[in-house]
């Protein structure tokens, strides 16, 4: 469900071999300490596993960016959440609040504008799916992009509305994904999917994208989301932030000649996604452009999702 964002890390790339080789080392210290631990709430258990993998971190050699103990952590705490059942014809139903920078050529004069809508998505258990999206009012960068717009008539295209969408907006898994032959496997599998852009450091970025989205994907399954988060943990170039609430992942790069920056937050509980972001870096921090950016309510189970018999139904009474 999430938008395709193309980013890429300008950071150097450590070796495979060693990332593996570290990362494995500190997944069984933290296994070992969630085991000890098993009984203790939440957030008491957060913090001695923080506090764990930082001390087993610094005796690493060669290890991948220290920044990434939080979702190492997240990883474990979500893998001992219990799976969840979808009812038998219900829907997982997901709300984003999004909004896109557009930009139209016309009659060489260039049009910018940000343009908000609200999705909302209903995905059954065999696959079948519902997407209902309403366009709010344009918002422009300049009184110039307003005057444009309007004498270009480009209301007629990006003006507000609703637009059904009756098709899937998630692909089934990807091709290749052995759910339970572990995080190396999944990490090969995913490697092969992104395969062949000829430069590293863009397959690393499509690594990351495609993570992420089958963790939104993924919401029967904890133990997956827990999977992709160690995957992600072994991403050279990202930069990891954490507090009560979130774990943000974020890369700078470059893309031509327009420094980026993308963002992916997660809840710290169960590791949903919560907001995702690209945006233009500027020097002045006030300068900075939304490219794109959406935000999710938690993903709920509904019983009646639109469309459904008893939904009809119910309308008709």
């Amino acid at each position: 469900m999430s938008d395709d964002f193309d980013f890429i890390s300008d950071l150097p790339i450590e070796p495979p071999e060693a990332r593996a080789t570290s990362a494995a080392a500190l997944r069984a210290a933290v296994d070992r300490e969630l085991r000890r631990r098993r009984s203790r709430a939440w957030a008491v258990r957060t913090a001695a596993v923080a506090a764990a993998m930082f001390v087993g971190w610094s005796f690493l050699p060669g290890s991948t960016n220290r920044a990434a103990q939080p979702l190492l952590g997240l990883a474990d705490a979500v893998e001992a959440l219990p799976a969840v059942t979808l009812a038998e014809g219900g829907a997982w139903y997901t709300r984003s609040e999004r909004v896109e920078l557009i930009v139209e050529e016309v009659d060489g004069q260039t049009i910018r504008f940000l343009r908000p809508e609200t999705r909302e998505v209903w995905i059954g258990g065999a696959g079948s799916g519902r997407v209902l999206v309403t366009y709010g009012e344009p918002e422009f960068l300049s009184p110039q992009d307003r005057d444009a717009f309007y004498a270009s008539n480009l209301v007629d295209v990006y003006g507000p509305g609703t637009e059904e969408i009756t098709t899937v907006e998630e692909p089934p898994d990807i091709p290749g994904i052995d759910w339970n032959r572990g995080v190396d496997d999944l990490q090969a599998a995913l490697r092969r999917q992104v395969a062949g852009l000829g430069d590293p450091s863009l397959e690393e970025v499509e690594m990351l994208k495609l993570a992420t989205r089958l963790i939104r994907a993924n919401e029967e399954h904890p133990e997956r989301r827990s999977a992709l988060l160690r995957v992600i943990a072994d991403l050279p170039g990202i930069t990891v932030t954490a507090n009560r609430e979130t774990v943000d992942v974020t890369v700078d790069y470059d893309d031509g000649e327009r420094p980026l920056r993308a963002r992916f937050e997660f809840d710290a509980s169960n590791a949903h996604l919560v907001e995702e972001s690209i945006e233009v870096r500027g020097e002045d921090p006030g300068s900075i452009l939304v490219l794109r950016r959406a935000r999710y309510d938690p993903p709920r189970m509904v019983t009646d999702p639109p469309g459904t018999t008893s939904d009809a139904a119910a309308k008709d009474r």
